[in-house]
Order: structure tokens, then sequence, then C-alpha cells
């Protein structure tokens, strides 16, 4: 399992040192000497990846050659999207220790050319929880260094810089934050309400963070005299190999605010959990293709909105009003889902603020409500190859209604959700069997729906805990299949519990190859009690 070992720097900013001054954090860099070690292998970062919508297959692999200087010689550095998806990973592990609550903020882009009065809402990457309240937290991820650049570097000298392009990334974290031009107020956004502020999420401060990734082929050059440090490190007594020493991969640098002097001010007091809380299921409800869920958690979203619009001294409350009701409508109906936002949210074509929006298309296939025999019934049909579709239904057990389920069958895949009644009554899964237990739910309905031949209830589904080390923490992500080897007490109790006639053809069938491991399957539950299964398109329709 790769173990990353980051340098943590946290540096306050706004209301203790001005904005313009580097020499403050570069000394808090410089000085810093708290490392932490995380590890994390490729199924705990698929699974943090899923809710953070992100792409993390093979990321663990990539990263580890990477900090491990194995790239190739003339292989330029990890960069652009791979690295930024690293870096979020890597933040949103961090922080989910200490105490402290992480949710990633659910995407939403205006269409091209629709600048919203000079500029976009300003939208973080997470809204965390700590000890002071609600924060918008906003990450950006660059290399230390350009070891191609630096290696090929024609000049007797050249200054190794590692601060100048995380200068740039923090830059544009604060803009991500509303922190535009240097300045608290004016801001170059209509979201203003009392003292100047502006504020977008009911938050009462923000952070930036800057994630340095370290080229681990950079220590075959630290010998080599012809790399310097630049002259005002070095009559400050910093040193760029010093500030990154060999052992070093990663360097988080968290730039928070004093509370209330960042544009973000407007915290929901009180009832501010209460919003963490609705948004967070909002946002598991998007990620499980979930109509019934969707509709359901948009509802109490909404109500946790108004009541923060109607307890806040807001100057446009009108504004406000009309960006949640469009980013709420954007955000699910470019995923497929059309549902109303109930309330009184308009949308921001509506105001008469000069805002140049337009309503986002409804995504293909279209999310549809029926029922689990017309799931059924529709999976069994002869489809092409590549059809999309999604569609949810709630699921009867104990004559009620107790789970949902939504399938997705989208290119080379088909996708089975299953949110258990754990997850609608706001539960949690708290050990193996009940998470064996709702695996076996949804498995039940995968192998019907699919028309494989079963019989019996089945036995309980063998799973391994995911987790994820940071420092002396575990962070609990869920749980994964868990392979046997053939001859097995567990697989011998499997096959009784799941029993699958053997003179189909072709065989083995997909059931077996997910007992066996195969990745082309993939089977997790979550601690909130959803669970996910992923069927490569011609295993399942090979029956």
């Amino acid at each position: 399992m790769p173990i990353f070992e980051i340098k943590q720097v946290e540096v306050p900013l706004f209301g203790v040192v001005e904005a313009s001054d580097q020499s403050a954090w570069l000394e808090a860099f410089a000085a810093a000497t708290t490392t932490i070690a995380i590890e994390v292998d490729a199924a705990a970062l698929n699974l943090i990846a899923n809710d953070l919508e992100l792409d993390a297959e093979g990321l663990a692999a990539d990263a580890e050659r990477y900090v491990g200087g194995r790239y190739r010689a003339k292989a330029r550095g990890m960069g652009g999207s791979r690295l930024g998806d690293l870096g979020e990973v890597l933040t949103f592990l961090v922080n989910s220790v200490a105490g402290r609550e992480v949710v990633r903020v659910v995407s939403w882009r205006a269409g091209t050319g629709q600048a919203v009065k000079g500029t976009l809402f300003p939208q973080p990457d997470f809204i965390i929880k700590d000890a002071s309240g609600l924060a918008a937290l906003e990450v950006k991820s660059t290399e230390a260094f350009d070891f191609v650049h630096l290696r090929d570097a024609t000049k007797h000298w050249t200054w190794l810089q590692p601060c100048s392009s995380v200068r740039g990334r923090r830059e544009q974290a604060l803009q991500q934050l509303a922190f535009v031009g240097g300045i608290l107020t004016p801001q170059q956004h209509s979201l203003v309400v009392k003292g100047g502020t502006v504020v977008p999420f009911p938050v009462g401060k923000g952070v930036a963070a800057a994630v340095v990734a370290v080229d681990g082929r950079m220590n075959e050059l630290r010998s080599d005299p012809k790399y310097k440090t630049p002259p005002a490190c070095r009559q400050a007594n910093r040193d760029c190999w010093s500030c990154l020493p060999k052992s070093c991969h990663f360097a988080l640098v968290t730039m928070p605010n004093a509370p209330g002097m960042l544009s973000l001010g407007g915290a929901a007091s009180d009832g501010s959990m209460r919003w963490l809380r609705a948004y967070r299921r909002w946002s598991q409800a998007l990620a499980a293709h979930d109509l019934l869920a969707v509709r359901a958690s948009v509802g109490i979203l909404v109500e946790t909105l108004a009541a923060w619009l109607d307890g806040t001294d807001i100057l446009e409350a009108d504004v406000l009003r009309g960006f949640w009701g469009s980013y709420l409508r954007d955000a699910m109906r470019s995923r497929g889902f059309e549902v109303e936002v109930p309330g009184q949210f308009g949308n921001l074509n509506h105001l008469e603020s000069g805002f140049e929006w337009t309503p986002a298309l409804l995504a293909e296939p279209a999310s549809r409500e029926t029922s689990a025999d017309d799931i059924t019934r529709s999976m069994l049909q002869d489809q092409e190859p590549a059809a999309s579709f999604m569609m949810s239904a709630r699921l009867r057990r104990n004559d009620r209604d107790a789970d949902s389920i939504s399938v997705r069958g989208f290119g080379d895949f088909v996708e089975f959700h299953l949110m258990s009644e754990t997850w609608w009554t706001e539960g949690s899964v708290d050990t193996v069997e009940n998470a064996s237990s709702i695996a076996t739910r949804l498995l039940s309905f995968a192998l019907e729906a699919s028309g494989w031949p079963i019989s019996g209830d089945g036995g309980p589904v063998p799973l391994r805990k995911v987790t994820a080390r940071v420092g002396d923490d575990a962070v609990h992500l869920g749980w994964a299949s868990k392979p046997a080897t053939p001859g097995s007490s567990s697989w011998r109790s499997w096959m009784r519990g799941w029993p699958i006639w053997f003179d189909l053809d072709p065989w083995p069938p997909w059931p077996m190859l997910l007992f066996l491991g195969d990745p082309r399957i993939r089977l997790r539950v979550m601690p909130d009690g959803r669970a996910d299964l992923r069927v490569l398109r011609t295993l399942l329709r090979s029956r």
C-alpha cells in the first residue's frame, strides 16, 4: 500500500498578515517540521473519488511511481487533472481527522461565455466543519520542481524557486474564495451582505490550500551545485532543499483567514449543521443516481436554505435565492434529473440584475421513476451494447418501502446503486455484518434483474474494510467485496448461499468472477448505508 510523507504548514492570512506579504508564509514553510504519513491504496482512492466526482483509476500506483522517482527520464512530471485530483484526495483525508467533517461541493458550471457580473459565483472544493464552525476550502495543486526543465537547463546555475508556482496557485485559490484583487471589499460579486461581505454558501470563513508535489527524480540533482536557492531566501537563512527534504513527497500549505474576515461571512449560526447534513445527503443522492433520493433530499435542503436566508440580514436576498434556485436545478439537470426546486427559489434569469444565464440542458439519459419489476423487464430486454439508461424504484421489505434502487447503463458498464433503509433513516453502518446484509440485498436484486437463475435467500457477501491511515488515525471509508480462494471455507459458504447452476454457457458467470476478485466487477458499501455494484456490460449480457 503506498505511503506518502506530507509536510504540513499552516499560515493564517487575512486579519493576521497582508495577503501580499510573501515573507510570512515563506518563513512558516521553512520553519515547519510537522510531517504526517498517509497510507492509501487503490480501493480507498476509488471509493473517495466516487463521492468527490474525481477519476482515481490507477492514481495510487501512478503517484507512488512519481514520488519514488520511477518516472522515465524523458517523462514530464505528474501534472494537470491527475495531480489536481490527487491533491484534493490528500487534502480530503488530512481534513477527515481531528473531529472534522468534509463535504464536497457539488460542481456547477455556467454556460460558455455566461459570466456572472464579471466573474463566476465563487465555488470552493469543500465545506469543512471544525471547532470554529463551517469553512469553505479551495485546493490547488502544483509541482515543486519541473524536473525535466531543471535537468536540461543550459545555464551554469539556475534558481530552484519552488515557491513561485505555489504563489500562483494561492492566488487562484483566493479568487475561488471570493478574495479578489487583494482586497476584502468591495468585491466583484453581487452577493453582498451586511458589512460588505460576499456569501454564496452559509459559512463563516475560507481556507486556501496549496498541495506541492515533489518529483522523486529530484533527489538525483540535490548534490549538483548548479541548483541554487534564490538570494532573498538565502539571505533569510532559508534553503529550498531544507524546505523540501529528501523524504518529503508532498507539502500541504493551508491558509485560513480569521473568522468573519474573508468575504464569505454570513454563517448560518445554529442552523449551519442542519444545512451541512442536508447538503451532504443531497450530494450523496446525486452520486447514487437515485431519483427518489434526490427528490426527497432537495426538499429538505431547500428548507434549511430558507431558514438561513430568513434569519440573516442580507441586502440582496433575491440574488441569493436566484443563485440557489439556479444552482440546484442546473446541478440536477446536468446529471439527468428533472426535479423541481420547491419553495421561493427563483433563478438568475428572472432577476433584473443583468445576469447572463440560461438553464442547463437535461442530460441524457434522463432518470425515470419506475418499479423494481419494470427494471427487471427492461434489463432482460435486448438492448444496444452501448445503450444508456437510468431508472430508480423503491424496494419493499417486510410489507413496507425500505430501500431504493437505481440502475444506470453507460458506456461499457452497468451500475446498480442501493440506498438502504439505513440511509433513508439517516443511520450508520457500524459492523461488517450490517454492511454484508446491505451488499446481499443489492447483489440479490442485480442477479434477478440480470436474469441469472438463483435460488434461496443468499448467504452473507464476504467484505473487507476499506480504510486509509492519516498519521496515527484511521479513516474508515467503507467496505469492498473480499476475494476468496477456491476451496476455502468462505468459498464453500458463499456457494451454499448463492446456488448458481453451472451448466450455463459461458461459464463462469459474473457473480463467480465477483467472488474471485475480477476487477471488471466492483461491489462496495459506504458507512452511511449506500452500496453500489458495477459490472462490465459484456459480462452482464453473457447469460
